[in-house]
């Protein structure tokens, strides 16, 4: 008697048989149990993290701390802002696709975090900004541009250095090398070359060539005078100082020019060689210069 039937009084007229296996239908019974599960639930995928290190004009080192997942900064598709401001100092940070910007004192700038793309790169700025931006491929669409927002119009960027300021009146906006084109209001298109300053203001639109250097000599602390005449620099006077100043009507006198490099940051040296490079008369009072022969 096989031991299947072993437990069964032996005077029992017949014996199980365990049937023989079929492997091949063990085989499909499986497969076919396998292919009508139910799918899996969707993974939820978390947050990718990226940190920038980040320059201060102090030169401490902090760390720009940037949230990624697919599709963007964040997916979707909300607008989320990130805003960078800076007090009485300086800062220097990077873009995900590298770009830098080298943002002033008392400014700021934004973005819209969840719908930054390779597509969409766009920043909003308040005060002054320097920028060095990167080429950028955009997927089916040759290379996408860099937009910087003021409240008097957008730059429209492609791969470039420049500087942006912004004030109550407008923006101006130098270009150290590249391409950038200016959109003034709905229909007015300002396109700049290397070497060339832009001022839009309630007076209106003006373009010049000019030492672009002296519009972001913020940024590396020196102004390079190269015969720089005096009528520049009043403007960067009231540019960087925030000074009223008053010159005396003489053409000779505004036609006076000046080399060297001077300390962004000391205003007296400025006024200093003003005075005795230019031969000059300054006079300080409150928040005024008048300057004569």
């Amino acid at each position: 008697m096989s031991e299947d039937n072993e437990h069964f009084p032996e005077d029992v007229p017949f014996e199980f048989i365990k049937p023989e296996r079929d492997e091949r239908l063990k085989e499909k019974s499986w497969n076919d149990l396998l292919q009508n599960r139910p799918p899996d639930p969707p993974v939820k995928r978390g947050l990718r993290v990226r940190f920038w290190p980040v320059l201060l004009g102090g030169g401490g080192l902090v760390l720009l701390v940037v949230l990624f997942s697919k599709g963007g900064f964040f997916g979707t598709k909300p607008v989320e802002w990130e805003t960078i401001t800076t007090g009485n100092g300086q800062k220097k940070f990077l873009l995900p696709d590298s770009s830098e910007i080298f943002l002033n004192r008392f400014s700021e700038i934004k973005t819209d975090i969840r719908n930054w793309s390779d597509s969409k790169r766009e920043v909003w700025l308040k005060g002054e900004a320097f920028f060095e931006i990167r080429k950028h491929h955009s997927a089916g669409n040759g290379f996408s541009n860099f937009i910087v927002h003021t409240p008097r119009g957008d730059i429209e960027v492609l791969a470039t250095a420049f500087d942006v300021m912004t004030d109550s009146s407008g923006f101006t906006a130098s270009l150290n090398s590249g391409k950038i084109l200016a959109h003034i209001g709905k229909e007015e298109r300002v396109a700049l070359a290397p070497g060339q300053v832009l001022r839009v203001s309630h007076e209106g639109i003006s373009k010049k060539e000019m030492n672009v250097q002296l519009y972001s000599a913020w940024k590396e602390g020196k102004f390079h005078f190269d015969h720089t005449s005096l009528i520049d620099i009043v403007d960067l006077i009231q540019r960087y100082y925030h000074l009223k100043v008053r010159v005396g009507a003489d053409a000779l006198l505004q036609s006076k020019k000046i080399s060297g490099n001077i300390d962004v940051a000391d205003s007296g040296e400025l006024i200093r060689s003003l005075q005795v490079v230019m031969g000059l008369h300054v006079r300080q009072t409150g928040d005024s210069l008048i300057i004569h022969k």
